[in-house]
């Protein structure tokens, strides 16, 4: 190390001790708490609240968020915008929509509560409109057929012995009945509450064979019982009610013009009859009424079916390269033959030999114009190769 001259060299600093700390006893260790240590951790997650509603911030407070179901949809007429709107604020509902269509004011809530409230409302009020059941009022519908004619409550007695216990029980209308007293009947049941398995145990009801099925639409469009209208059903119309059979403001069983006698019961003259919704002379359940909704039948794409192409669908064959067969030489009669096929103790022909016959028996019969000219060429290649050798 060189060093130069009048300068200092550097005064080395004397090394740290290390302080050794003492040891932790077992008991001092037990009785140190989590919170004695002050840490922190800039990834640790946030605090979770074991009851699950956000804190609300200091001196606020927070509302809780209102629930919203999907709730069906409520169609109003006869009346105004501007009413509709002071009896659903009335009713005490402010989260609500409306909209005009064709088929009146539609009016749609957010929660369930408010559903019921306006419903309640507008019930009470006497307005007209129309709606839905709610999902949790959905019911399973069972068709029973094969049972004789009777009235609901025998049949529903009935069906409690065997321990069936149906909500509603309705007559079905039939078009073409097969007997006098054949009736159908639909079985409404809470959702969950019973199965088709369940019910096919039961083979016979008032001593008569039946039969369970589940109710399908088949595609026929929903008539209401009750103002005649197409895509609702009776049990939510609260519209002014008409009647099947002359249009008028009174249901079915009510009509003034029915006949009372027992041949002809609740039937009507043919000139007063009238269709309440195109206004013809047929009843306005007529399945061929031009105001009925017609089923749109999907259409059935057909793909056209592929067409032969050389650029698409190549031939197996044309990709390869033909190939050629030998060559082979002509043979002649004094060509003497081949080593393999020679074999002097043999008493069958050889190939060249068999070649030359078929060769002299197809060029003689070029010539040939009966059958008897090509039986005497045959005779005559025989007699050359097998007696003449």
């Amino acid at each position: 190390v060189t060093v130069l001259a009048g300068s200092r060299l550097p005064e080395r600093m004397a090394p740290r001790k290390k302080t050794k700390r003492p040891l932790m006893s077992e008991e001092q260790g037990d009785s140190i708490s989590e919170s004695d240590f002050e840490s922190r951790n800039i990834y640790q997650a946030l605090p979770v609240d074991v009851s699950g509603d956000p804190q609300p911030p200091s001196g606020k407070t927070s509302e809780k968020k209102h629930e919203s179901t999907k709730t069906p949809p409520i169609f109003i007429t006869g009346t105004s915008v501007g009413d509709v709107h002071r009896k659903i604020i009335a009713a005490g509902v402010i989260r609500y929509t409306t909209n005009v269509t064709r088929k009146g004011i539609q009016v749609q809530t957010t929660a369930t509560q408010d559903f019921k409230k306006v419903v309640e409302k507008l019930r009470d009020n006497k307005v007209q409109f129309h709606t839905f059941q709610l999902p949790e009022n959905r019911t399973t519908k069972i068709v029973l057929s094969g049972v004789a004619d009777c009235d609901t409550e025998e049949l529903k007695e009935s069906l409690e012995e065997k321990e069936i216990f149906p909500i509603s029980i309705k007559k079905m209308s039939i078009r073409e009945k097969r007997y006098d007293d054949h009736v159908t009947f639909l079985l409404h049941f809470p959702t969950g509450t019973i199965t088709l398995a369940k019910l096919k145990l039961i083979p016979a009801i008032r001593h008569c064979k039946v039969k369970w099925s589940h109710y399908h639409t088949n595609g026929t469009p929903m008539m209401c019982r009750n103002c005649l209208k197409y895509g609702h059903g009776a049990n939510n119309c609260y519209n002014r009610p008409k009647c099947l059979k002359c249009a008028g403001a009174h249901k079915a069983e009510e009509c003034p013009h029915s006949d009372k006698s027992s041949e002809q019961k609740g039937k009507i003259p043919e000139h007063l009859v009238k269709c309440a919704n195109c206004s013809g002379g047929h009843t306005a359940n007529y399945y061929k009424c031009p105001a009925r909704p017609q089923r749109t039948p999907t259409p059935t794409v057909h793909r056209p079916a592929p067409r032969y192409d050389e650029k698409n669908y190549p031939s197996f064959w044309s990709s390869r390269t033909p190939i050629e067969p030998a060559a082979t030489p002509k043979a002649s009669y004094t060509s003497k033959p081949s080593a393999q096929w020679a074999n002097p103790d043999s008493n069958l022909f050889s190939p060249e030999e068999i070649t030359h016959i078929v060769t002299d028996t197809f060029s003689l019969m070029r010539n040939c114009t009966t059958k008897q000219q090509q039986i005497t060429v045959i005779f005559q290649v025989i007699q050359k190769y097998c007696y003449n050798g």
